[in-house]
């Protein structure tokens, strides 16, 4: 999206999805504003694909899904066989090569405004070099 044209809003979720990968040191973060029960990705950083831009995440379904419906942060450490969630989204996270997973919603005034994610590309934290496991 060019600067120019591009909302206070969605200004807003790239500098907090860039942020938020500056401050935990995930591989790939990315987000989107929730609407009718759906959030629809338009902010990515550190991503390899285009795989998960646009994506729509319907209320309850995936790790994000969930993480609005529960309005609470979600993790999967392997994402691909995890039996916690759905897998309506598999083939757009596993395309970007994610297999670590964190949704966090963002809720402002009691309702879920937007989700935001951290993925790694390794299986744990355990594998993460330790200057990204420790950030504050």
């Amino acid at each position: 999206m060019k600067q120019d044209t591009m909302t206070a809003e969605q200004l807003s979720l790239d500098t907090a999805v860039q942020s938020f990968a500056q401050a935990t040191g995930f591989d790939v973060t990315f987000g989107g504003f929730e609407h009718r029960g759906v959030a629809t990705v338009t902010s990515l950083f550190g991503n390899q694909t285009q795989s998960l831009s646009g994506l729509e995440v319907a209320l309850g379904l995936g790790l994000g899904g969930r993480a609005m419906h529960e309005c609470r942060p979600r993790l999967t450490s392997d994402y691909a066989r995890s039996s916690k969630i759905t897998h309506h989204y598999d083939t757009q996270v596993l395309t970007e090569g994610i297999r670590m997973l964190f949704a966090v919603p963002v809720i402002v005034d009691g309702c879920v405004r937007a989700v935001l994610y951290g993925g790694s590309r390794t299986a744990s934290a355990r594998e993460m070099p330790s200057s990204t496991r420790h950030r504050r």
